[in-house]
Formats: structure tokens, sequence, C-alpha cells
């Protein structure tokens, strides 16, 4: 039963509601496991339980991290790593884009669209995004506000090095 609390626990914390099992739903009145998902549904377990079936209930938090951001933090590879200043730490952590001002130093290659691990001047990973910019371009724009991109790199790119919908921060 520990191992399954903490299992529903994670996925309560990805956003993911735990039903517990009424195996023969409505006839069951006896203690119930619980796990991840019902194959019932909501209103036919809500029923049983009016109707005296005993459970453990989990409810998901009230913001759940949506599929995207769970694929972005947890399943991709990271192929380089941005190093951000105290202001965009600030600004990340109030749920704002990464602008290139806010960078300054890059590692690693990678390509537009590749997950990267971001990192506060401490050197503490802050979150996890896909970049609007391949390595080459970053470095050329980071550390310079978004109005200069245009005259840097000859195009006008994304105003952000990486949009707050491709972003993942972690708790402070």
């Amino acid at each position: 039963m520990i191992a399954k609390v903490h299992r529903d626990a994670l996925m309560r914390e990805l956003g993911e509601k735990c039903y517990p099992d009424l195996a023969s739903i409505p006839d069951r009145v006896e203690m119930v496991d619980v796990f991840r998902r019902s194959e019932y549904l909501p209103e036919v377990v809500e029923a049983a339980i009016a109707k005296g079936a005993r459970s453990t209930w989990f409810l998901a938090a009230g913001n759940p991290v949506t599929a995207r951001k769970k694929w972005i933090a947890g399943s991709l590879e990271p192929r380089g790593t941005l190093f951000i200043d105290a202001g965009a730490v600030t600004a990340l952590r109030r749920g704002n884009s990464l602008l290139p001002v806010g960078v300054a130093r890059i590692d690693g290659d990678f390509a537009r669209g590749d997950a990267v691990i971001i990192r506060g001047p401490d050197g503490a990973e802050i979150g996890r995004g896909l970049s609007a910019y391949d390595a080459e371009d970053a470095q050329k724009i980071r550390g310079r506000p978004s109005t200069d991109i245009d005259a840097i790199l000859g195009f006008s790119g994304r105003a952000e090095m990486i949009h707050r919908d491709n972003l993942v921060v972690g708790r402070d």
C-alpha cells in the first residue's frame, strides 16, 4: 500500500486524479485499493462510495502540468545548457519567457527545437525548455535585447530564447 501511495502522490503532482478501484461496482463494500486511473466513470465511483464503499481518495493538484510540459521536463535528452542571470531567474519564476538578454553563457551544441537545461548564476538547475535558436545563433544573441536580433542574425526570429509554452521551471 505504501508503494501505491507514493506512486499516487507522483501522479497527483503530474495532475492525475487517483480513483478508488471498486472492483465489482456497486456491490462490493469493503476496503479498496487505490490506483492511478479508473476504468469506471467518476459518477459510478462516486455513487458506489455514496452507497458505503470505503476507499482512499487522492485528488490531483489544482494546476496540473500539461502533457507537453511533462514531455519537456522528463522525456527529452538535453543537448545544451543555458546559464542565466539572477534577473532572468526571477522572470522565469514569475511565468515569463526566457529572453536573450538574460542568458549569460551557453554550453553544448544544440539545434533549434532541442531541449536545453537552464541553470541559474549558482549553477543550480532552474528548469528545462526547447530552444528557439540553435547554439550558434543563441551564442550570437545571448545577453542582447530582443530588438537587436534582426541586426545580429540578419533575420527576425523569435523575441524569446525559450518561449514560456516550451519551458518547465522547477520549484524554488
